[in-house]
């Protein structure tokens, strides 16, 4: 599990207020999630975790996260996370929890729209469902 502030938000959701998100300014944040294999936990509670605290025109962005990988998924227990309600920081704290029981099951994929911005993504997309494709042959073909 990782819990950090990484400054980057991944989606063009994640911040409201302030200059429109762009996929140059997820891209590298983006990359290093996929290479790493992460995951984002789900997590209750504020969506947005950092403010620039200024009384007008404020920017409300979601730049903590909490990662985890498929092993951890597949072998800790159920755990819980929620971002508090922001106080004296400009972030709002986070909290995870354990539970017992073990009632998990997978999420659903989540595009972000932003993606097909990026230059490569249709070239990234035909050579994905031509790997998928070669994968169903290989399965049926026995």
């Amino acid at each position: 599990m990782i819990i950090s502030d990484f400054n980057s938000v991944l989606n063009a959701e994640d911040r409201i207020g302030g200059n429109e998100v762009t996929w140059a300014e997820v891209m590298d944040f983006y990359n290093c999630v996929v290479e790493c294999g992460l995951m984002e936990l789900p997590t209750q509670g504020n969506i947005y975790t950092w403010s620039d605290k200024h009384e007008k025109h404020r920017i409300f962005s979601k730049i903590d996260w909490i990662f985890i990988n498929e092993q951890w998924f597949d072998t800790i227990p159920e755990c819980n996370a929620r971002f508090l309600t922001e106080e004296i920081s400009d972030h709002c704290l986070a909290k995870v929890t354990f539970t017992e029981e073990r009632q998990r099951s997978r999420r659903s994929f989540q595009f972000c729209n932003v993606w097909t911005q990026h230059p490569q993504f249709m070239s990234i997309r035909q050579r994905g469902l031509e790997l998928q494709c070669g994968r169903m042959q290989n399965v049926y073909s026995g």
